[in-house]
């Protein structure tokens, strides 16, 4: 019963309160059951379910002006609006991976992240502007490393060419190199987006338990209590006071820090 009064809250009252709190989200993607095939994207506190990818997430990601930060997943970079940054977690544990198979440059490449990494007090702040253009110069000096010592692709009679998962590593970090620095020159980027990792955590832990949700509407209405509840935790509110204050129709503390 709660669930179906929550769901009756105009959203577009919960969106005022996302799109004002939230300046930079994390993006994650789990996929889970719902009597068909639906997906759950969770962004900071921001969920919703769909039936395909893009759709009605991308009306929320266009409309805010901060950081998108994410596994460098092709898809997210179709929202123009926002600016984008590239998880550095993913990235090390990719170089770690190339590193297991002998890779040279992708060793140097993971030892220059975490350089940059400690550089930043751990990714809370920022490279100063004139050390920008040595940083880089240093970030394409790897690059070419990697391009010397990476295969090239192998051309096939159909599809694409064949790429080591090396190439496609140094591919990325070719094209989305502003993604992948935000961190070092933006104070207000993370290093990670392990903030939306652990927010998919508790609807993992619903599926294993749960399997799959029953109908849409269910799905839902699940989003929509997480998002809310998630929201209000980390702007340092009480969940149930502030649930019991919007069902009342009174005025939320958290009113005071929407932009």
């Amino acid at each position: 019963m709660f669930g179906k009064i929550m769901y009756q809250v105009k959203w577009s009252f919960l969106q005022t309160i996302f799109l004002g709190i939230v300046s930079g989200i994390g993006a994650g993607v789990l996929s889970i059951v719902v009597s068909e095939n639906f997906w759950r994207r969770e962004n900071f506190s921001m969920s919703c379910i769909m039936v395909s990818i893009g759709g009605l997430l991308s009306i929320y990601i266009l409309k805010l002006a901060g950081w998108a930060v994410h596994d460098c997943w092709p898809t997210y970079f179709q929202f123009t609006d926002c600016k984008h940054a590239v998880c550095g977690a993913h990235l090390l544990r990719e170089c770690n991976a190339l590193i297991e198979q002998g890779s040279k440059w992708a060793g140097q490449f993971h030892a220059f992240l975490l350089d940059l990494y400690h550089q930043t007090d751990r990714g809370k702040s920022k490279l100063p502007q004139k050390k920008h253009h040595k940083i880089l110069r240093r970030y394409q000096k790897l690059l070419r490393l990697a391009e010397h010592e990476e295969p090239p692709p192998q051309q096939r009679l159909r599809g694409k060419p064949k790429q080591a998962k090396g190439r496609n590593l140094l591919d990325r970090l070719t094209k989305h190199q502003n993604a992948v620095m935000a961190f070092a020159f933006h104070q207000q980027v993370p290093f990670t987006n392990n903030q939306a990792e652990m927010d998919i955590r508790p609807t993992k832990t619903k599926m294993k338990v749960s399997g799959c949700f029953r109908t849409q509407y269910g799905a839902e209405i699940y989003a929509r209590v997480q998002s809310f509840v998630s929201t209000v935790r980390k702007q340092g509110f009480n969940p149930f006071n502030e649930l019991f204050t919007v069902l009342s129709g009174g005025k939320p503390e958290y009113s005071s820090i929407i932009c």
